[in-house]
């Protein structure tokens, strides 16, 4: 049965393993592996390659003119406070000609595949901004995340499927250490492979603190 918000699946790995039909291997393990390496991806890219709808967020913002999200693909609903009380009395408007806010990249949709926003911009003739200061003074209602998983990017892919294989074949080395004695060598597995983090380099951002 096939994970949900995972970025490869079982077949991709006993593809590329080259496990034939009939051939028997520990499927429960390599399931729990490709969760663990999903999950390893989204922290060293520092965003998640999966949208989850209608999920609320708040955050602190630092200008009245614009709040840094992280990765997103929509916002429906804005709220924000003002006093820091908590109770978010200004509701911002995100339909029609007369929106408070525009998403930014500007074009971040229309990329092929889609990109995601990442920032908030208030509108020159909108009529709020972002309270400065107030901890948790903006709430956001959205899907967050670098896109869905039906537009999961090729490199995502790959990687998951090559750190899966390289902790699956781990079992058969001695303490996870893996030796080349002709070329004088030793490496510990401890970290994803420098393969599967060149796949991941045009993903991971250094977070806006």
């Amino acid at each position: 049965m096939a994970s949900s918000n995972v970025y490869c699946q079982l077949g991709d790995v006993k593809g590329r393993l080259g496990i034939r039909p009939d051939e028997g291997w520990n499927e429960a393990a390599v399931t729990q592996i490709i969760e663990t390496v999903s999950r390893l991806i989204d922290e060293y890219c520092s965003t998640r390659f999966f949208v989850v709808a209608a999920e609320v967020r708040h955050f602190t913002a630092r200008r009245s003119s614009e709040l840094i999200v992280g990765d997103f693909t929509t916002i429906t609903s804005l709220k924000t406070d003002d006093d820091g009380d908590r109770t978010y009395e200004k509701t911002w408007n995100l339909s029609g000609s007369s929106d408070d806010v525009d998403f930014y990249p500007d074009n971040a949709a229309l990329e092929v595949p889609p990109k995601p926003y990442w920032k908030l911009l208030t509108t020159p003739n909108g009529d709020f901004g972002f309270p400065v200061g107030v901890r948790r003074g903006v709430e956001l209602t959205g899907s967050f995340g670098y896109c869905t998983l039906a537009n999961l990017p090729p490199q995502i892919r790959e990687a998951a499927v090559l750190q899966t294989i390289r902790l699956y074949e781990r079992r058969k080395l001695p303490f996870g250490v893996y030796a080349m004695p002709e070329a004088g060598t030793t490496t510990f597995i401890t970290s994803l492979d420098p393969d599967v983090k060149a796949l991941l380099a045009p993903f991971h951002l250094v977070t806006v603190a």
